[in-house]
């Protein structure tokens, strides 16, 4: 086999296994709209930032999210959550961490939403939030670009005509 195929392939399964997490995770959202709320409270409320390097580029990449935590009560158990949102991400964008921190600062009451299946598994935002697309979206472009990919590597080099 061709690496022209082997490639896109590839890119079509990662694709496949983003989408199936994305697809998931955007269930979880919508379900959790319809979940019950407890009073909670804002532990702490900081801005994450996270530093990678490329081992083969050795390029830097800073990403910024807000690490949440927060506690609240059901049935007579305290919990402890982390979660914003179902699908929370970390961006290059740290005014958004910003916000999302000033939104929630220390010692804050909240509404907390909680799965009632798993009551260790809550939000503080519930119901669908954008970032929940953010995994279907990528998942379906892998798949697309490996579509493409593969039509055009079946037509072959064109000839030049003249």
């Amino acid at each position: 086999m061709k690496i022209a195929r082997i490639i896109p392939l590839i890119f079509g399964g990662v694709g496949v296994i983003i989408l199936a997490f994305g697809i998931r995770s955007l269930k979880e959202a919508r379900i959790s709209a319809q979940w019950p709320a407890t009073d909670g409270r804002i532990i702490s409320s900081r801005v994450e930032r996270h530093v990678s390097r490329s081992s083969s580029s050795g390029n830097t990449s800073v990403t910024y999210g807000a690490d949440i935590t927060y506690d609240y009560v059901v049935d007579g158990h305290t919990y402890e959550g982390s979660r914003v949102a179902v699908g929370d991400i970390r961006t290059s964008n740290r005014s958004r961490a910003e916000r999302i921190v000033e939104r929630y600062a220390a010692g804050t009451p909240v509404e907390v939403f909680y799965n009632p299946d798993d009551p260790s598994r809550a939000v503080l935002e519930a119901g669908l939030q954008s970032q929940a697309f953010l995994l279907p979206g990528l998942g379906s472009a892998f798949i697309l670009f490996s579509i493409i990919f593969l039509v055009l590597s079946a037509r072959g080099p064109r000839s030049k005509s003249g």
